[in-house]
């Protein structure tokens, strides 16, 4: 499965926010941590039975959220089975407001 690359344009215009309801949607668990400048995520077991961890940045603007996106991404796709074209595509479609306010 082709993965997304750092550089990727699509990364530069990805809303965190989306992204971060997204993960919430799809069955991941926000888990509380010590550094305030990231969002971790709890999804399903590895294949060693030890949950999966996605982090993600709190805001786009750190030097390194680029890289956090771009695997974010390609973690799911792979979880999912699905091209990271299609995960973009879902997010770009999510509706944020409809998880953020539950």
């Amino acid at each position: 499965m082709k993965s997304l690359e750092l550089g990727d344009p699509r990364i530069e215009a990805l809303d965190l926010d989306q992204l971060a309801a997204y993960i919430k949607q799809v069955g991941w668990k926000l888990l509380e941590h010590p550094n305030p400048k990231l969002q971790v995520f709890q999804g399903p077991d590895d294949d060693e039975g030890l949950p999966i961890k996605l982090l993600l940045p709190q805001h786009q603007q750190f030097w390194d959220s680029p890289i956090l996106l771009t695997k974010a991404v390609n973690l799911l796709a792979e979880i999912e089975g699905r091209l990271p074209e299609e995960i973009l595509s879902c997010i770009e479609q999510f509706d944020a407001s409809l998880v953020m306010s539950q």
